[in-house]
């Protein structure tokens, strides 16, 4: 987590891609940043955020082949202050 970003990592059983859907509020999710890499082992950056504020995220995951789709819980991490 740096002032402009927040990393996710997550891991799952099966190869599968995320996007990560996020916004300031728990009930407002509305920007997303996708995983750029397939695999179990994931991490996504979250860039371009507002120093110092509390973002609200959840994890949407797909399998490859795309038969199954998972959806995490909402979590939360906070930007650093400058």
């Amino acid at each position: 987590t740096t002032a402009n970003s927040i990393t996710v990592s997550w891991s799952t059983s099966e190869a599968s891609k995320g996007t990560i859907s996020y916004g300031k509020t728990k009930t407002s999710l509305a920007s997303s940043a996708m995983e750029s890499v397939e695999g179990t082992i994931h991490k996504t950056v979250i860039s371009g955020l507002e120093p110092g504020t509390a973002y609200y995220y959840q994890i949407n995951a797909q399998t490859i082949d795309g038969t199954k789709t998972v959806q995490s819980g909402v979590a939360s991490a906070r930007t650093k202050r400058k």
